[in-house]
């Protein structure tokens, strides 16, 4: 399941209570702006992911979808980082290069009140080649239609 967050710097300068939501442990939420556009920096709003944090009584993993929206869950101790890492590398192999933001998981700290990367760029270039020679693009003729290269990317974001 999916939720959605959708906030405008105004909600979260109001007072906690107006961001009391009942997050269930196991459905992801898109958290965007009010806009819709260049919505993961929503994520930086002052306060709001502690606020988030604090209301679910958790940590939160951080996955970035898109410049435009970050996926949200929280943190039950059963999904690793590197699990969620998959997934996000996976989605972004269907994205815009200029869409993406970064192949690597965050965690924002419920009790340090601290957001963190929680993924090895070293590493997530290993997944990364696991997951290109497990899943490779092909269209119904069998012809590849996306190749997924470091240089779609740069450098580590």
């Amino acid at each position: 399941m999916i939720g959605r967050l959708i906030f405008g710097l105004d909600d979260v300068e109001q007072d906690s209570e107006s961001l009391e939501i009942e997050f269930e442990p196991y459905k992801m939420y898109v958290l965007s702006n009010d806009t819709k556009t260049d919505g993961a920096a929503a994520i930086l709003y002052p306060g709001l992911l502690e606020k988030l944090a604090s209301n679910m009584q958790s940590n939160i993993f951080i996955l970035p979808s898109s410049e435009h929206e970050t996926l949200l869950t929280k943190d039950t101790g059963e999904i690793s980082a590197r699990d969620w890492q998959s997934v996000v590398i996976q989605a972004n192999q269907q994205l815009f290069s200029q869409d993406i933001l970064s192949d690597e998981v965050y965690c924002y700290d419920y009790q340090e009140h601290m957001l963190k990367m929680v993924t090895d760029p070293e590493q997530t270039k290993e997944l990364r080649a696991q997951l290109q020679q497990m899943c490779c693009c092909v269209d119904a003729t069998g012809a590849n239609t996306q190749e997924y290269e470091e240089e779609d990317y740069g450098e580590e974001q």
